[in-house]
């Protein structure tokens, strides 16, 4: 589901996440929940497009940040 994923993504990254990119989530993760038991698939597809093209920047920033941890100290 959606909206754990991102659920989850928001609690495991907070402390790297600004207010703005919190907030902002939050706000689709509600407007997506508000209309996802619905019949109305075009706007709940819609929804699920805004939170991820806004979530996807800060997301991919996170995944690289976590490859070169992973990668310091590692010859290629």
């Amino acid at each position: 589901n959606m909206l754990d994923t991102a659920e989850r993504f928001l609690q495991k990254n907070s402390n790297r996440l600004n207010e703005d990119e919190i907030a902002g989530t939050r706000k689709l993760m509600e407007e997506l929940r508000d209309i996802q038991e619905g019949d109305d698939k075009d706007l709940i597809h819609s929804r699920i497009e805004a939170l991820n093209d806004f979530t996807r920047p800060f997301a991919e920033r996170i995944m690289d940040h976590a490859i070169s941890e992973a990668m310091k100290g590692k010859m290629l």
